[in-house]
C-alpha cells in the first residue's frame, strides 16, 4: 500500500489521515509521487485531541500545510534505530528542520545497554514545552516508512501562525531545554547544527543508493562473511601449495643425488675392472714372454723386465676408453 494508505490503515490516526486527505495545496493537491520515498512521522489522535483542528485555531489553509509538509521528510527512508540523536532533518517544506532527541528509561544518558527513546521535534516544540515522542515505529509501506508520536510537531513558534491561545499540553516524558533551535545559523552567538544532506527530488527513484534498509544490511553483512571465508580457503590453499612445491623439490634433489652416487660407483667399477684385465694380461703375457727366448737379458729383477712389464700395462690400458659419464664420475671421486 501507498504511504497514504498506511497511514490511513493505522488504528490510531484517524485525524492525521483524514488531514491529509483533507488538504490540497501543495504536493497534496495531485497525490505524492509514488515513486518517490517518505519518512513521516504522524501524530496520533491524542495529539489531535490536544491541538484541535484547522478551523479551530484560526490559521491558513497554507499555514496548515506547512504544518503537515513538516511531518513528511521526502526521499529518506529511516528506521527507528537509523534516527540519529541530536541529527536534523529537512523536511518536505523545504525550509524547516526538526530534530531527533533521545533520552533512556532509565534517565542514563550514554549507557548502551538501556532502551533509547526518542522524540522527534520542531522549534515551535521545544518554545511550547511539548515533546513528540515516537510510540509506535516501523510501519512499512510500498515508498516509505511511518512513525506515529503523540504530540504534533510545530516547525515554529506558534505565535507565528496568528494564534497565541491554542491548547498545547506539555509533554512529561522528558525534560524540556531550550537548545536555540529558533537561532538563525551563523548569526553571532549561535550555533549551526549539523543536517543531514537532503536528497533532491529527482533522485527519489534511486533512494536504494541514498538508504540502506535494515534488510540490504544484513545482506550487505552476510555477503561480507562469507567474502572473508573465501579469503581464508584460499590462503589455506596457497600454503597447501607451497608446502607441495617444497617436498617435491625436496624430493628431486634426493633423487639427483642418489643417481649421481649410483653413477660414480658404476664408473669406479668400470675402472677397477679395467685395472683388473689389464693386470691379468699383463701377467699371462710375462708368462709367455718367459718360455720364448730372447737374446735380450729379461730376466727377472732386471731394467728391461721392469720396462717390458711397463709398456704392456701401459698398451692395456690405452686400448680402454672411457665414456663421458664415467669420467665425469671419476672426477667426483
Amino acid at each position: 500500500m501507498s504511504i497514504v494508505e498506511a497511514i490511513c490503515a493505522m488504528p490510531d490516526t484517524t485525524r492525521f489521515c483524514a488531514f491529509v486527505k483533507d488538504l490540497t495545496d501543495g504536493p497534496f493537491s495531485s497525490g505524492l509521487d509514488p515513486n518517490t520515498n517518505y519518512t513521516v512521522f504522524a501524530p496520533d489522535d491524542q495529539a489531535f485531541a490536544i491541538f484541535g483542528d484547522a478551523s479551530s485555531v484560526n490559521i491558513t489553509e497554507k499555514d496548515a500545510n506547512r504544518m503537515l509538509e513538516f511531518h513528511f521528510y521526502e526521499n529518506m527512508y529511516l528506521t527507528y534505530d537509523e534516527l540519529a540523536c541530536s541529527e536534523k532533518l529537512l523536511s518536505m517544506s523545504g525550509n524547516d528542520t526538526s530534530r531527533t532527541k533521545c533520552d533512556t528509561l532509565d534517565g542514563t544518558d550514554g549507557t548502551d545497554d538501556v532502551t533509547i527513546v526518542k522524540y522527534q521535534n520542531g522549534n515551535g516544540n521545544t518554545k511550547h514545552g511539548s515533546m513528540p515522542k515516537i510510540v509506535t515505529k516501523d510501519v512499512l509501506a510500498c515508498n516509505g516508512i511511518i512513525h506515529s508520536i503523540n504530540h504534533i510537531m510545530f516547525p515554529v513558534f506558534l505565535k507565528e501562525y496568528k494564534e497565541t491561545d491554542m491548547p498545547v499540553e506539555p509533554s512529561t516524558d522528558m525534560p524540556v531545554v531550550d537548545d536555540d533551535d529558533d537561532d538563525v545559523d551563523g548569526e553571532p552567538g549561535t550555533k549551526s547544527p549539523r543536517k543531514t544532506r537532503p536528497v533532491p527530488r529527482d533522485e527519489g527513484r534511486h533512494l536504494q543508493n541514498y538508504k540502506m534498509t535494515a534488510e540490504e544490511k544484513k545482506e550487505e553483512a552476510q555477503l561480507e562473511n562469507q567474502l572473508r571465508s573465501l579469503q581464508k580457503k584460499l590462503e589455506k590453499a596457497e600454503t597447501k601449495r607451497l608446502e607441495a612445491e617444497k617436498e617435491a623439490e625436496g624430493r628431486l634433489t634426493t633423487a639427483m643425488e642418489e643417481h649421481q652416487e649410483k653413477e660414480a660407483r658404476n664408473a669406479k667399477e668400470v675402472v677397477d675392472l679395467a685395472a683388473a684385465a689389464a693386470a691379468a694380461s699383463l701377467s699371462t703375457k710375462s708368462d709367455d714372454d718367459d718360455l720364448t727366448p730372447s737374446p735380450v737379458n729379461d730376466e727377472p729383477g732386471t731394467k728391461s723386465a721392469t720396462r717390458k712389464r711397463q709398456s704392456v700395462a701401459l698398451q692395456h690400458l690405452q686400448n680402454y676408453k672411457m665414456t663421458a659419464e664415467e669420467h665425469d664420475s671419476i672426477i667426483i671421486i
